[in-house]
């Protein structure tokens, strides 16, 4: 079972964290404090993490909100001549369809954080990379750093150094899928799937797995999928960048 939002962006707090205190431990690598250059990076992740958090929680609130009102309009007044609906009917619809609006509108500003907290992460974690092989590219042709930049240099990487083949072998899977469900986000229409009412499920416990966006080819992945393809990704790398080059 996938873990709430909120549990996964705890864990990815943490992993973070472990990163960071390793880093600081490990004086001998000079390189890597070399004017304080880990932790400026480390710091602009943090803030973006920051950001990214924030959004989750907005979101996942105002569904759990949506989700209530929705009871409450099919228990007391789906039965309401839809030419007659009270007062209090109509400010509960009111008010659900604007939570309805701003919960698409932050799925997809979601999309937007995650790739933020995902390029300054890689700016961190590359940035170690880098300077075992200066052939690991992480930059865009505007000199930010770009998680898809990274991605297509590691997938493409053809040079001899071990501790870059090992990264590939461990973690280029989990490149792939931040590629695929986030990387190539198309803005498309936004569909809330509907949950059967009354029933009690892990989906309108959680709400996170709620909206999704469709088209005709494919549907994305749902916020709570989201966050873990995200998490993922940075206990994958961060592990192997502390078993491997902070040791």
């Amino acid at each position: 079972m996938i873990e709430s939002p909120k549990q996964q962006i705890e864990k990815t707090e943490i992993l973070l964290k472990i990163l960071s205190e390793q880093a600081n431990r490990t004086k001998n690598i000079t390189w890597l404090h070399k004017e304080n250059e880990f932790n400026q990076r480390y710091s602009i992740v943090l803030s973006a993490l920051d950001n990214f958090k924030l959004l989750i929680e907005r979101l996942e609130y105002n569904i759990k909100e949506s989700e209530k009102i929705n009871k409450i309009i099919y228990k007391r007044f789906e039965k309401e001549d839809k030419d007659k609906i009270s007062e209090k009917g109509q400010k509960l619809r009111k008010q659900n369809r604007y939570l309805t609006r701003q919960n698409a509108t932050d799925f997809k500003a979601l999309y937007i954080f995650s790739k933020i907290f995902l390029d300054e992460y890689i700016n961190l974690l590359a940035y170690m990379l880098s300077l075992k092989d200066k052939r690991i590219k992480f930059l865009n042709n505007y000199k930010n750093p770009s998680i898809s930049v990274l991605f297509n240099s590691l997938k493409n990487y053809n040079g001899e150094n071990k501790i870059i083949l090992d990264f590939c072998d461990e973690c280029l899977k989990k490149f792939k899928a931040v590629d695929i469900f986030i990387s190539q986000y198309r803005n498309v229409p936004i569909i809330h799937s509907q949950p059967e009412r009354h029933k009690e499920t892990e989906h309108t416990i959680s709400g996170m797995g709620s909206i999704r966006f469709w088209s005709d080819k494919q549907q994305s992945i749902t916020p709570k999928e989201l966050v873990f393809v995200v998490d993922g990704l940075v206990e994958y790398t961060s592990k192997y960048i502390i078993n491997n080059i902070l040791n």
